[in-house]
């Protein structure tokens, strides 16, 4: 073969190895997408579904509160499934996951204040939970108290209507 034929086979073989890895990568780059983009839409349906768990575990313990013989074990189960949702949350608002939510930017822009009070809600709920062990009515409500406060101060400020 001669010398300028090699090369033009060489040139096309490169071409079509850079085609090909282009395409790799471009497919490689979307699957990646996709990945992140199906898991910034899991770490919504995962906090939407907490938020639900907590707003009808905060009715199930109030209501068990108003009654004149609380169900102690009924209340302490409730308010560890309150503890528990309350936790899972920290980890569900990751960078990009604003879109396609409820959730206000504000969440995102002043992060360290969201999770404080995240975390404040569930020290209501850990109170709760102490007071229920305990069989203590007055401390059981101030806990479902604090929480539900900070509950209504977060909807405020971080959760949009639309």
């Amino acid at each position: 073969m001669k010398k300028k034929q090699l090369q033009t086979v060489m040139l096309s073989v490169g071409l079509g190895l850079a085609q090909i890895f282009s395409v790799a990568s471009m497919a490689a780059e979307s699957t990646i997408e996709e990945a992140a983009d199906k898991s910034l839409e899991h770490s919504i349906a995962q906090r939407q579904h907490a938020f639900g768990q907590i707003e009808r575990g905060v009715k199930q313990a109030g209501k068990e509160l108003k009654n004149k013989q609380v169900h102690w074990e009924s209340l302490e189960q409730v308010s560890l499934e309150l503890h528990e949702s309350s936790t899972s949350l920290l980890p569900l608002f990751p960078e990009g996951s604003q879109d396609g939510s409820k959730a206000k930017e504000s969440v995102w822009q002043d992060k360290a204040k969201f999770d404080r009070l995240l975390h404040e809600m569930d020290k209501g709920f850990e109170q709760l939970y102490r007071a229920a062990t305990n069989k203590d009515n007055t401390s059981a409500l101030q806990g479902l108290k604090q929480a539900q406060s900070t509950c209504k101060s977060c909807h405020r400020q971080y959760r949009s209507r639309w």
